[in-house]
């Protein structure tokens, strides 16, 4: 959602439009994560959404 400058060396910088894979949640506030070039830090959850995901269509042979 939000741009994010990282002010620590454990701090994940995001960019809008980044898709980030949360690996955990250090609480409601700060969570961790890696980024698509593979760099790990904690992160704003605020500055985020989820990735809305929808299941694969199934279709049956007839």
């Amino acid at each position: 959602l939000y741009r994010y400058r990282s002010r620590w060396s454990k701090e994940l910088a995001l960019n809008q439009g980044d898709v980030i894979q949360v690996l955990f949640k250090e609480d409601e506030a700060w969570w961790f994560g890696r980024s698509a070039n593979g760099d790990e830090g904690y992160f704003p959850a605020a500055c985020v959404e989820p990735l809305q995901v929808r299941a694969p269509q199934r279709f049956d042979s007839f």
